[in-house]
């Protein structure tokens, strides 16, 4: 037992060559015991001569120290290789050929054979057992290799799984925040688990769609809808808009809108005139003309706020005309205000703004703000100012301009609250600023002309800046109605000009 390697299964899988030559070193060492005993209980001194002798010692040195080398000083298996032992069986077999030729006694070569069988014997197992190991060696290397290839690849589907994993977590995020957005607190026990993706939510009011390609309720449950969230596809199989006739709130996120959808919701606006709250970050670049505009001239509209809209860069003629509980609105990339046939726009006209964010507008808007009666102060960087763009705006008081050089006709006519004003124009139009009885100061300093009824009934005017016009250039009637005389230019005081 003790010449035996007796590694163990178990042992064996994963060992790294450090562990396995741990493994083989005590049973080299039992070896080399085995060895040097067997090889100094020759009788060397009866070798036959001298030279004999100093030759068997040499090659029995040699041996041992292969042997030695083998099991004391190896720190890799490649130091193991048959080879070496392979070399020791050769020397083996030069000490017998030696022996053989020394004397002839019987008991002497008896007992050099028979250590020297024995020797032979434990090399030879040793060989087997090294060339199994090896064998087994190389297999677990291989399974070892396997094993990092399928590590390599676990590693690449845990990754996978990671972004899967994130992935779900934000659409679980953007679910839960629709829903609390969306659902009164506390949220009814009838409620799909949030986990539920795609899913639809339902509390007979409320109704959220997340991905969902399909939806089978009544047109009775419909009717009853008073919210509805829309994530992913806006028009999914079998949600009629048409039935939605009690919809207050909807707002829709990550799908694409198309000109059909639009249709939906415009006339949801304009027919059923329940529609308030209309989110939609993504509309497309249009809002057609008369989207939101009732379609009974005699009623109003019912939407009250729009959020989103971001890639609007257009809004047609009349889009929210008569929108009377549209308050506010932000188009931040709108450039141009559609005009009709006869080119007026009315994009806004007789609706409820108080307020406007239309940044990028540099459009002629004809009409574009009429009859707003809410609105209390304007700021544009357009150019040309419409035909009554602001005529009748009741509540207007202030209004920025500073990039306008010209105007068209009744541009302010009838804005009885605005205080002052301040144009870069060379040119008023007809009847500008008819009747603007609050108006209290006027500053135009590049002004050269004047269209007729400028100023007309201008009652409260306390300053008039106007260094450039001429008596000549001034249109008939333009400072008549009641304005102030004393704040007229100097020679500004005739008749043409004042009755």
């Amino acid at each position: 037992d003790s010449r035996t390697l007796g590694l163990s299964d178990s042992r064996t899988l994963g060992l790294s060559d450090s562990e396995l030559l741990g493994e083989l070193r005590p049973n080299l060492l039992t070896i080399f015991r085995h060895f040097t005993k067997y090889a100094f209980q020759l009788p060397l001194n009866r070798a036959g001569t001298s030279q004999k002798s100093a030759k068997l010692k040499l090659l029995t040195s040699s041996i041992i120290s292969i042997l030695f080398s083998s099991a004391v000083h190896a720190t890799t298996t490649a130091d193991l290789e048959n080879s070496k032992l392979s070399t020791a069986i050769n020397l083996l077999g030069s000490v017998s050929s030696c022996i053989e030729s020394g004397p002839s006694t019987s008991n002497y070569r008896t007992l050099v054979r028979t250590n020297v069988d024995k020797i032979k014997e434990d090399l030879l197992a040793a060989q087997t057992e090294f060339t199994e190991i090896a064998e087994e060696l190389e297999s677990v290397t291989e399974e070892r290799n396997t094993a990092l290839d399928d590590l390599d690849d676990m590693t690449v589907l845990r990754n996978t799984a990671v972004g899967e994993r994130d992935a779900a977590i934000s659409a679980r995020d953007l679910y839960k925040k629709i829903v609390l957005a969306t659902f009164p607190l506390p949220q009814s026990s009838t409620l799909p688990s949030l986990s539920a993706i795609p899913a639809m939510l339902s509390d007979t009011t409320t109704l959220v769609l997340i991905h969902q390609s399909s939806v089978s309720l009544t047109d009775a449950a419909l009717a009853q809808i008073t919210r509805m969230v829309v994530v992913g596809t806006y028009a999914p199989t079998g949600l009629t808009y048409s039935k939605l006739t009690n919809l207050q709130s909807l707002r829709m996120f990550n799908g694409t809108m198309n000109t059909t959808v639009q249709d939906y919701i415009t006339t949801l606006a304009t027919t059923s005139r329940k529609l308030r709250y209309l989110e939609i970050p993504q509309w497309g670049t249009t809002i057609k003309a008369s989207a939101f505009a009732c379609s009974d001239t005699t009623k109003n509209s019912s939407i009250q706020q729009l959020v989103g809209f971001n890639d609007v860069t257009t809004v047609g003629n009349q889009a929210f005309s008569c929108c009377a509980n549209l308050t506010s609105i932000s188009l931040p990339n709108v450039t141009t205000f559609a005009i009709n046939s006869d080119e007026q726009s009315h994009a806004f006209a007789y609706s409820g703004l108080t307020s406007f964010f239309l940044p990028k507008l540099t459009s002629v808007c004809d009409f574009a703000f009429q009859g707003c009666n809410s609105l209390t102060s304007a700021s544009l960087k357009i150019t040309t100012v419409g035909d009554r763009m602001f005529g009748g705006c009741s509540s207007l008081t202030s209004v920025t301009l500073p990039n306008a050089t010209s105007v068209r006709s009744c541009t302010f006519e009838y804005c009885s609250s605005l205080i002052s004003l301040t144009l870069n124009i060379t040119a008023t139009s007809w009847r500008m600023c008819y009747d603007c009885s609050s108006l209290k100061t006027i500053t135009l300093p590049l002004l050269t002309s004047t269209e007729e009824l400028a100023f007309y009934g201008c009652t409260g005017l306390i300053s008039l800046t106007v260094p450039l016009l001429t008596v000549a250039n001034t249109g008939n009637r333009a400072f008549a109605g009641g304005v102030p005389k004393g704040v007229l230019p100097s020679g500004f005081d005739i008749p043409r000009l004042t009755s």
